[in-house]
């Protein structure tokens, strides 16, 4: 029995179903990828907010795509779950300073991710009194310099000094100022993230550091 259909009509059938499948596949899952991750800024106070910039890499012209954000610590910065990517082949997201800490903010496209580290530090308050680190992100297993300092009325004060993670960054429990500005180490141990806090009589600051090996 003959078909109803001629050679012709089943190639023009087999035409279309190639075009619907065809359609169906999202042009930027297999157009683009992602090639970088970077926020503007690597450290941020409480209050305040940065932007994450995902770039995309493609040779051919894509259509409509979106990059998916994540936060490793929702407690210490949010992140939008995704934004469109545009002409420009970026998509960027606003990332907002929750608590003091450290987060890891991450872009992920077409089963590729990326993550660039974030510090929050604690907002900042007019006070008397300072807390200076040299450097917020230190390598270990070294140690970096930091500062206290207070106005002195001719008697020198004791600080108390303490970490919320001494497995990872440690301190001396005490530190006289006699002077102006005294000095002291905080000892990278680990990786990982602590909040460094000195604390005079009633008065307190605190500083988050991050801790990275760097070894060979």
């Amino acid at each position: 029995m003959k078909s109803a259909f001629s050679s012709s009509s089943r190639g023009l059938l087999v035409m279309s179903a190639a075009c619907v499948l065809a359609a169906a596949k999202p042009a930027a899952s297999y157009l683009a990828e992602l090639s970088t991750f970077d926020l503007a800024a690597s450290s941020i106070t409480v209050g305040n907010s940065t932007n994450g910039t995902a770039k995309l890499t493609s040779t051919t012209k894509m259509g409509y795509a979106t990059v998916n954000f994540t936060s490793s610590n929702t407690s210490v910065a949010t992140v939008p779950a995704s934004r469109p990517v545009s002409l420009s082949l970026t998509a960027v997201a606003p990332v907002s300073a929750v608590a003091p800490g450290c987060a890891t903010i991450n872009a992920s496209f077409n089963g590729k991710t990326r993550g660039d580290l974030l510090i929050v530090q604690p907002a900042p308050r007019k006070t008397t009194f300072g807390l200076g680190i040299a450097r917020e992100t230190i390598p270990w297993p070294v140690d970096t310099d930091a500062t206290l300092s207070m106005p002195l009325s001719g008697t020198p004060a004791t600080w108390t000094l303490t970490s919320s993670n001494p497995s990872v960054a440690s301190v001396p429990a005490t530190v006289t100022q006699s002077g102006d500005v005294t000095h002291f180490k905080i000892s990278a141990r680990a990786d990982g993230c602590a909040i460094i806090t000195a604390k005079v009589g009633l008065q307190s600051v605190s500083r988050v550091v991050q801790s990275v090996y760097v070894g060979g």
